[in-house]
């Protein structure tokens, strides 16, 4: 390699001047690319026209690689120079870009050659006086920094980094295997299994190739919640209450229990047995609807299946008073309507207690038939008898009235022995007096 410089073009010997012309020159920028160079160092860019990084060299010039997205490979070659040259030339792999004329360069004014340069190019360039000559090597981009996963769900998750100056897109790689390429520095991973670990890492690409991987990341995705459980039944069903039972989830750390839409409490997943709940304070012959979610750390499943229970109904409870030819009939229950019923048939039918009767002298067999959501409740039956005997103001339970009426036969021995025969019925006595006065 020669130097020319001054009016006499005299050529300098570098190797006597103690320049090791086989000095590299690495620079350590984001683009990774290092240039071996004779005598002076190249500058490098990482945008479009911008330069990145720029050394004094002699008579301040400065020639360089740029980083250029429209170049075929990406790279074009580019110069500045800090003085005023008057002239400048360009050759690369021999032939001549620009052939050396004199013009006047502005000090540290940016040049673009608009020659697009790869690795293993040679060039030789004429700046003033002095010739300089190089070989061009470029290497891949360095690995991206900074890579993170966030905003991990079930089956996805996102990766970021940092921008790698000089690349031109980056290839993505899960648990060691290439996915996918993109041009950005984020992205969105699908298509992941719930509660699997993964490692994720990434290289820069340029022209050139690829850079080395990045650091690893690893993460795992979120569970999922468990299956709606199923198996629903109630036993233990009364007026207010009953229990629930449902097939225990292998999957589940708890159970919800939903009670006509709202949460009526939390089962702790049993050892053994499969869950149940007891729920209360009900109302007689009430529907109700009821479901249940089970419950483990990645959330609540959906709900099962609803099981409707209905309450029990009270049966009536039939009482009766018995006024000379009225039946005065009380009851309890919860019907919509009763059927009164009379010897087995039905003489009436009333909305609510009480209801009074009035019957001929005899014997009846009455019943109350309670009416609730299209069921019916049969009361108990109970057994009066109307008597011929009539008194005003003489009433008596059922119950008494038909234990003592049951054993009046012709009286004979007068009212002692009459009082013996009734039973001592103070009422009764009364009556019999009245009736034997009257005759």
């Amino acid at each position: 390699m020669e130097s020319k410089g001054g009016g006499g073009r005299h050529i300098k010997d570098l190797v006597s001047n103690k320049i090791k012309l086989t000095k590299r020159i690495a620079l350590a920028v984001v683009l990774a690319i290092t240039f071996l160079l004779s005598d002076f160092t190249l500058a490098i860019a990482s945008t479009d026209g911008t330069m990145l990084y720029t050394q004094s060299v002699f008579g301040s010039a400065m020639c360089g690689v740029m980083y250029d997205s429209s170049s075929p490979t990406g790279f074009r070659f580019a110069w500045t120079y800090g003085g005023s040259p008057t002239g400048f030339g360009l050759t690369l792999n021999g032939a001549t870009v620009i052939a050396y004329k004199s013009f006047t360069i502005t000090p540290n004014n940016y040049v673009n050659s608009g020659v697009a340069v790869s690795s293993g190019d040679t060039y030789t360039v004429h700046i003033a006086d002095n010739i300089y000559t190089g070989t061009i090597k470029i290497l891949p981009p360095s690995p991206p920094i900074e890579l993170q996963a966030s905003n991990i769900t079930k089956n996805s998750l996102d990766l970021s980094w940092s921008t790698t100056s000089g690349a031109t897109s980056y290839v993505l790689f899960q648990d060691g295997n290439q996915i996918s390429t993109t041009t950005g520095t984020t992205y969105h991973i699908t298509n992941l299994n719930p509660s699997t670990a993964y490692s994720f890492q990434i290289a820069a690409v340029n022209g050139v190739g690829q850079s080395p991987l990045s650091n690893k990341v690893n993460a795992t995705t979120l569970g999922i919640p468990p299956i709606a459980p199923n198996g629903l039944s109630a036993d233990n069903i009364t007026q207010t209450s009953f229990t629930l039972y449902w097939l225990k989830q292998s999957d589940a750390t708890s159970y919800n229990v939903y009670l006509d839409g709202t949460l009526a409490g939390n089962v702790s997943q049993p050892l053994v047995y499969n869950p149940s709940f007891d729920i209360s304070n009900l109302a007689d012959g009430s529907t109700h609807s009821v479901t249940v979610t089970a419950v483990n750390q990645w959330g609540e499943s959906t709900a099962s299946q609803p099981l409707s229970v209905t309450t029990t109904v009270p049966t009536p409870v039939l009482k009766a008073i018995i006024d000379n030819s009225k039946i005065n009939l009380t009851w309890t229950g919860i019907g919509s309507s009763f059927d009164i019923m009379v010897n087995n048939i039905l003489v009436t039918q009333a909305t609510a207690s009480p209801y009074t009767l009035t019957e001929k002298p005899g014997t009846y067999q009455i019943q109350v038939i309670q009416n609730y959501n299209g069921q019916q409740y049969p009361s108990n039956i109970i057994s009066v008898k109307i008597s011929a005997l009539q008194n005003v103001g003489a009433a008596q339970m059922t119950g008494d009235l038909l234990s003592n009426t049951g054993v009046v036969i012709a009286p004979v021995g007068g009212l002692i022995a009459l009082a013996l025969v009734l039973k001592g019925s103070p009422m009764l006595l009364a009556a019999a007096k009245a009736f034997f006065l009257k005759s």
